[in-house]
């Protein structure tokens, strides 16, 4: 096993070194988020419970990232590193008044890239991700569901919110880029799918409430090749 590893990182090391590209770039776009999971069921279930017509909704706000790119396999593999602002939760609305419960994360992927040779040069990646919550609301919640279960020793209409989250969540990422190049750079279009897999709450612990979301981005990266 101790040959093995050695011999993965020297390869590493190796490709690493006869890298060709090298970009640098930012990206902002859209989000759209919403959660999963039983403890989303339960949670839903509760707020039925005090309005019946509640209707649930996607939560959209906007994305911004700045990002590396390096080749590993020129024209063909790559490597790309992230530090993300994204914001993730869900909305609701009742007798046409919406409410929300939503998180701001650092959400910073670590992706393994397959590049096409081809026009517009598509890349398709995946990878895990680390996302560290720095603000959490509730925002606009109907006095009726201040009594429910999910809000239980707490204030909703303080707003404030982090103490009831989880500071860590981590998942996989996964996507589609095309690279258009503009200039002394590529313009990026972006397409992702970001899964989470740990509990959004730390109060649920058993039937978990994770996030999930959408993101759609475009930006431009400059090419510091050698």
């Amino acid at each position: 096993m101790r040959k093995i590893f050695v011999m993965v990182i020297i390869l590493a090391v190796h490709f690493l070194s006869y890298s060709q590209d090298r970009f640098y770039g930012i990206k902002g776009g859209l989000s759209i988020s919403n959660f999963w999971g039983a403890g989303s069921e339960n949670v839903n279930n509760e707020f039925r419970d005090e309005l019946a017509d509640l209707d649930e909704k996607n939560l959209s706000w906007f994305a911004v990232s700045m990002f590396s790119s390096r080749e590993i396999i020129s024209d063909l593999v790559a490597v790309q590193t992230e530090i993300n602002y994204i914001r993730q939760g869900k909305e609701w609305e009742s007798d046409n008044k919406s409410f929300q419960i939503y998180a701001d994360y650092l959400y910073m992927p670590w992706l393994l890239k397959l590049e096409l040779p081809v026009m517009l040069r598509p890349g398709i990646y995946i990878g895990p991700h680390l996302s560290l919550m720095f603000a959490a609301r509730v925002k606009d919640v109907a006095d009726e569901l201040q009594g429910s279960e999910f809000f239980s020793g707490k204030d909703p209409s303080g707003e404030l919110f982090e103490r009831f989250v989880n500071v860590v969540d981590a998942g996989l990422t996964a996507g589609l880029d095309f690279d258009i190049e503009l200039g002394p750079g590529v313009v990026i279009l972006d397409f992702r799918y970001v899964l989470g897999v740990l509990n959004t709450f730390n109060f649920q612990p058993a039937d978990k409430t994770r996030n999930y979301s959408f993101l759609f981005m475009a930006g431009y990266a400059l090419n510091f090749g050698y």
